[in-house]
């Protein structure tokens, strides 16, 4: 059976039989009023998700547009960091650019020291090979100081010994002279000093123009005297103890006093014997005192 002829059967039953059609409306009243009434109940439970969905949006929204701006904030900040590490990239950059300067510097100048390295190396051969040639001449030189050492020493030994034969020639004369002073109306006092003066000339340690002399000082009575230059003399015929020597240094001591100059000291004796003149001699080394002795005695 087709459905059109079912539809047409129960329009025809509907048609024939009002109570039935009245029940079938009221069926299909309640039927519809109770699917509205379920649609709208669904309706309204997809209005409060729809509401609710949408408060929940609309929250999202605020939190979105509170993330908006902090995202806005964050990207103006970077825009900022970025600015600065821009800059900071631009300072990198020249500081590298400064570095690589100085490096190069830096790479000439050790360049430099590493030359002035080899230079010096050079130098200090050089300064090592003049060393030792100094090394070998001061060995050298020590050993021509030592051979003029010795020579000297020879040559003090000579002076010495020529100085005792001079000495001792001095005195010879001294004496030989002083027996003829006799015979010429002269003391031995007056002889020795002239004796004395003409020595001291040839030995230009008095000047031609000046003359030894006598004179008195303080009540000391000196025998051969010499202002300018300053020699003092003491002169005795005999002696055999070392009295003279303290007599003239006490003589010098008032020259010293009186003049402010210290006298060269001349000690001239006649005679002395050999124990006294051993005496003498090493007293006159000490006080740094000429000695002249004539004779000798045992």
């Amino acid at each position: 059976m087709s459905s059109g002829s079912l539809t047409e059967r129960l329009i025809a039953e509907i048609t024939e039989n009002p109570e039935l059609a009245d029940k079938l409306k009221k069926l299909i009243e309640n039927v519809t009023l109770t699917e509205i009434s379920r649609e709208l109940k669904i309706y309204r439970q997809d209005i409060q998700r729809l509401s609710e969905e949408q408060t929940r949006l609309a929250q999202e929204q605020v939190k979105l547009r509170e993330d908006f701006q902090k995202l806005s904030e964050e990207q103006t900040r970077l825009a900022q960091e970025q600015v600065k590490l821009r800059e900071d990239f631009n300072k990198l950059y020249q500081e590298q650019v400064k570095l690589r300067e100085d490096f190069q510097k830096l790479s000439e100048e050790q360049t430099r020291l590493a030359q002035e390295q080899v230079k010096l190396r050079e130098d200090f051969q050089k300064l090592s090979e003049e060393q030792t040639r100094l090394a070998q001449e001061q060995v050298k030189l020590r050993e021509d100081f030592n051979k003029l050492l010795n020579e000297v020493k020879e040559l003090k030994l000579s002076y010495k010994r020529l100085d005792k034969k001079v000495d001792r020639m001095f005195g010879a004369m001294l004496k030989g002279f002083t027996d003829l002073s006799q015979f010429a109306g002269m003391t031995f006092e007056e002889f020795v000093r002239r004796f004395l003066e003409n020595y001291l000339k040839d030995m230009k340690i008095l000047p031609k123009d000046k003359s030894l002399t006598s004179t008195i000082i303080e009540g000391e009575e000196i025998d051969v005297f010499s202002e300018d230059p300053p020699i003092i003399g003491e002169v005795t015929s005999f002696t055999q103890s070392t009295d003279e020597i303290n007599k003239i240094l006490r003589k010098a001591e008032v020259f010293r006093r009186k003049y402010g100059k210290e006298p060269a000291k001349y000690l001239i004796i006649m005679t002395t014997r050999k124990k006294t003149y051993r005496e003498l001699e090493e007293m006159a080394k000490k006080w740094n005192i000429n000695l002249i002795v004539g004779k000798i005695s045992g």
